[in-house]
């Protein structure tokens, strides 16, 4: 049976220091006060059917031809996927070990937008969105 520690300490002949007793102080924030501009224009709001620019810029058919020498530059690859570009990625400055590592890393970049990785020779790949489409007479 477990015994309190403060029963232990009177058994010792020792009496425990009281607790002390703290004062939990709640404070105000004040607001910041809004000092009226003059000739202020009236805040516009956007029409209805008014997509955001990002979303605009995302359906642009803009192509980004690529280079890397490191693994470290696979985020720029990353980043222009994100931003709705269509990735042209050449790899044959790269060795092997570090190709299959950028092109796992871009495999889930590109599941998560919803887009495809196309093989066009050994050492280059088209990297597309989810909203553009890879078209091949061969295929």
């Amino acid at each position: 049976m477990k015994e309190k520690f403060t029963d232990w300490l009177s058994r010792l002949g020792r009496k425990p220091a009281p607790e002390p007793e703290i004062e939990f102080k709640g404070y105000a924030v004040p607001e910041p006060e809004k000092e009226p501009i003059e000739n202020e224009p009236a805040v516009k709001e956007p029409a209805a059917n008014t997509e955001p620019e990002k979303e605009n810029k995302s359906m642009s058919s803009e192509l980004k031809i690529l280079h890397p020498e490191s693994a470290a530059e696979v985020r720029v690859a990353a980043d222009h996927l994100m931003d709705g570009c269509t990735v042209f990625l050449n790899l044959e400055l790269l060795d092997k070990p570090t190709v299959t590592r950028m092109l796992d890393f871009l495999q889930g970049v590109t599941y998560a937008v919803r887009g495809k990785i196309k093989k066009s020779s050994d050492t280059t790949y088209i990297i597309t969105p989810g909203d553009v489409d890879i078209t091949d007479d061969q295929d």
